[in-house]
């Protein structure tokens, strides 16, 4: 319709390597941009503050505010960004010169940032909250991030094709999210096409209702997660207890069953020293460790891992250790901390 406005092109990160291009209109665009600052106002932000993103496709800079859209309805204060592919020490060391109030960036990233401040001792000032996005999120990170850095973590789910599809309820002491319904439905499938009942984890189906340059009906990203139940907050919004994340980030054992995994707490419990790490899923029955180390694990730690592994995983996996000089980034840019190999052929092909 002409009311909608003009059309611009977008295109999704392509972390399995076959990005795609979104038509979307202006009026679907605003839609995105109402969601922004209902996260803002959601969670209570000073908009006098100082505003700091480390984001893909950034240029280091500074602005005299957080942003065109939010600037847009509020007066704020300063913003500042960098690009999420800068090395991990300068990022930190842009983050205690900038000293913002707030922090945008990935889930893997803030990870690298807060790995990177407990091995050298330094420390942000200022940090009120750290706001995540684009990716799932690793069990253990709130709380790596309020023993470190002292801060709260509010995460939001959002994708290229449809914008924020779920916020983090500001009244959740368990992280749950909130469909944002006026812009987008959401359907959590399980394997059977029927709805997961609360608990139950299935695939995301979304439908995008206000771009009509190039209707997604019951599109499938890829992503995994929760249902949950009603929210006691009141917002009558429905519910994502968890976003899992990608197929190709969930773990498969021989009988095809997909589950999380749960290498973040094994690491947590037997404190590898470990300076960055990534778990690949060869085959079905085995996951070799890639991490970056200033020596070898020694066989000790690796059985000790090993363990940790095998207790909290529901199938003995054979474990693998490979050192490596650095962990590679995604085609999008991203940290990934898990990948499975096994099948994920059909992941990213939009399917309907």
């Amino acid at each position: 319709p002409k009311e909608h406005g003009g059309t611009f092109d977008s295109f999704t990160s392509g972390a399995t390597g076959t990005p795609k291009k979104i038509r979307q209109t202006e009026a679907a665009q605003l839609f995105v941009h109402a969601l922004v600052l209902r996260d803002h106002l959601w969670h209570a932000r000073d908009f006098t503050a100082k505003f700091g993103a480390i984001r893909f496709f950034a240029t280091e800079g500074r602005s005299p505010t957080w942003s065109r859209v939010t600037s847009a309805v509020f007066e704020t204060g300063a913003g500042a960004e960098i690009d999420v592919t800068t090395d991990v020490p300068l990022q930190l060391d842009w983050l205690l010169r900038e000293k913002p109030a707030y922090l945008l960036t990935s889930p893997s990233n803030l990870r690298a940032l807060l790995a990177e401040s407990e091995r050298t001792g330094r420390v942000p000032d200022g940090l009120r909250q750290v706001i995540t996005y684009a990716e799932s999120l690793p069990g253990t990170l709130r709380r790596d991030l309020a023993r470190l850095w002292g801060a709260p973590l509010v995460d939001s789910y959002s994708s290229t094709e449809a914008g924020a599809i779920a916020l983090q309820c500001p009244a959740s002491t368990d992280g749950r999210y909130h469909v944002q319904s006026e812009n987008v439905l959401v359907e959590v499938l399980g394997d059977d096409g029927r709805p997961c009942a609360p608990g139950e984890t299935g695939r995301v189906v979304i439908t995008p209702l206000h771009n009509f340059a190039m209707p997604l009906l019951r599109y499938e990203l890829g992503d995994y997660a929760v249902a949950g139940e009603a929210c006691a907050c009141g917002r009558g919004l429905p519910v994502i207890r968890k976003v899992l994340g990608r197929v190709r980030n969930m773990a498969c054992d021989p009988h095809g069953r997909r589950f999380q995994p749960g290498f973040d707490q094994a690491l947590e419990d037997t404190r590898l020293p470990v300076e960055q790490f990534q778990f690949i899923q060869e085959t079905p029955s085995l996951i070799e460790m890639r991490y970056v180390m200033a020596r070898e694990l020694t066989r000790d730690e690796q059985s000790r891992f090993s363990q940790a592994v095998e207790q909290r995983l529901p199938y003995p996996f054979e474990m693998r250790y490979r050192r490596v000089e650095a962990i590679e980034r995604s085609p999008g840019g991203k940290y990934e901390g898990f990948i499975s190999l096994v099948g994920t052929e059909l992941e990213g092909q939009g399917k309907r």
